[in-house]
């Protein structure tokens, strides 16, 4: 994949936007209260009744990392999953959204639709703003954001 696939336009180019990143800068600092907390299983029950293919959780819990919930936002104009977690003491904000919803939103402008056939660039890319990074896993049916003071090799454990 090109290094700069998802700054072109394309169903992954508003991840990467200006307005996209300062967004989930601003999820992540707003630290928002969740919507649903509690075990694994309870936040993914509550989110699969509210979105269609949610995909599992994005990050495993364990050796330091825990899942505190989540809550349903937009990001522009596609709707997303936030998930809360603390990743070895610090806030870790997964921002989590399929390619679906992306190539759907019409009303952003970066988005160019494809083909149904044509499979999307699929991979990781990093973005350091503002002492944070966001690090998006990008796969052929969701865009996952990790934002986190945690550095971009931390983060790139933490991916799926």
């Amino acid at each position: 994949m090109p290094v700069d696939a998802l700054e072109q336009p394309s169903p992954f180019g508003a991840v990467r936007s200006e307005d996209s990143l300062r967004m989930m800068m601003r999820l992540h600092a707003g630290q928002l209260p969740p919507e649903v907390t509690g075990p694994a299983t309870k936040v993914q029950k509550y989110l699969a009744e509210r979105v269609a293919d949610i995909g599992p959780l994005p990050v495993s819990e364990g050796a330091g990392v825990e899942l505190r919930g989540a809550r349903l936002a937009m990001v522009g104009a596609v709707p997303v999953a936030v998930y809360s977690y603390r990743a070895w003491g610090v806030p870790l904000t997964v921002v989590s959204r399929s390619v679906a919803a992306a190539r759907g939103a019409v009303d952003e402008a970066e988005v160019e639709p494809t083909a149904p056939d044509v499979a999307a660039p699929a991979g990781i890319l990093l973005d350091r703003r503002a002492g944070l990074s966001l690090l998006h896993v990008v796969s052929h049916d969701r865009v996952l954001t990790l934002v986190s003071e945690l550095g971009g090799r931390a983060l790139l454990d933490l991916a799926p």
